[in-house]
């Protein structure tokens, strides 16, 4: 697709392992950040949804947490939605949003802030629906330029960053290069063979991974279900094995954990598949 869709390198290479605090929702913020340094993350994505910060000042103060634990803030998980306002979890808006979720970010120590593309489908969006959130993005690029972050757009069904194609057209429409890329996590269809969904795992991986600067690492069974990293249908380790060849080299966080009750075991689980199977050099 060109030069201009390539994103910048990843601070966070080489490959590191992280989690996205949301998988410890229940836990208060110094107890989930204590629980993620002790099961070896190198580094953090923090979940507005689950332990959103009430203004710069405590941000700082999660961020020191962080640092002392030995954990990089690799992504601010905000909910930005460049066309609500707000993603369907409602959060309450602060005023000065977005902005005041960029402070956010900028006090934390991270150097990327995850952003939502609207929650229209890509093949039923409208252009003006598409205008919107171009601009939004475009206007939020260029204030999180000013304040040394650059953003990743949550890749998700039911946005106007679902399929590939669409990811591809929303970043040639933004044009940002340098600051707006892509928060990479596998996407397909549900009831799909199981040598049918690894392929497309690896070719989804293929095409997207020049263009992302985060990533959820998901695996999936052939109902569509996700499934522990390594047990489900996706071929997780050889859709690493294509981003990694497609020039990525951020992160790898874990976002949820699945597969039982424990959510502290799943984690331990996955975290450890990913140290023996993420590409690294």
């Amino acid at each position: 697709m060109g030069e201009t869709l390539r994103a910048v390198a990843s601070p966070e290479s080489p490959t590191a392992v992280g989690v996205c605090s949301i998988a410890l929702d229940r836990l208060a913020v110094p107890d989930a950040l204590d629980t993620i340094a002790a099961l070896g993350a190198d580094v953090l994505e923090l979940s507005a949804r689950a332990h959103r910060p009430g203004d710069p000042e405590a941000a700082a103060a999660v961020g020191s947490h962080a640092h002392r634990l030995g954990l990089r803030l690799a992504c601010y998980g905000s909910y930005l939605n460049l066309l609500d306002g707000l993603e369907r979890s409602r959060l309450p808006a602060p005023p000065g949003l977005p902005e005041v979720e960029l402070d956010i970010a900028k006090a934390l120590g991270a150097h990327l802030v995850r952003v939502w593309a609207g929650g229209t489908p890509s093949a039923t969006a409208g252009s003006a629906q598409r205008r919107a959130v171009r601009d939004g993005l475009r206007h939020l690029a260029d204030a999180a330029g000013e304040r040394a972050l650059g953003l990743v757009v949550e890749r998700h069904a039911g946005t106007l960053a679902d399929d590939a194609a669409a990811c591809e057209r929303l970043l040639v429409e933004v044009d940002r290069p340098a600051q707006v890329a892509l928060n990479y996590q596998l996407v397909l269809p549900k009831g799909l063979p199981p040598a049918e969904a690894a392929a497309r795992a690896r070719a989804d991986a293929a095409r997207l991974g020049p263009l992302a600067r985060h990533c959820h690492v998901y695996d999936l069974a052939a109902d569509g279900r996700w499934r522990p990293l390594g047990q489900g249908e996706a071929d997780a380790a050889g859709m690493l094995t294509a981003l990694h060849a497609a020039g990525y080299r951020g992160a790898l966080c874990v976002e949820f954990a699945f597969g039982g009750g424990d959510p502290v075991a799943a984690l331990r689980r996955d975290i450890a598949w990913l140290r023996t199977h993420a590409p690294h050099g």
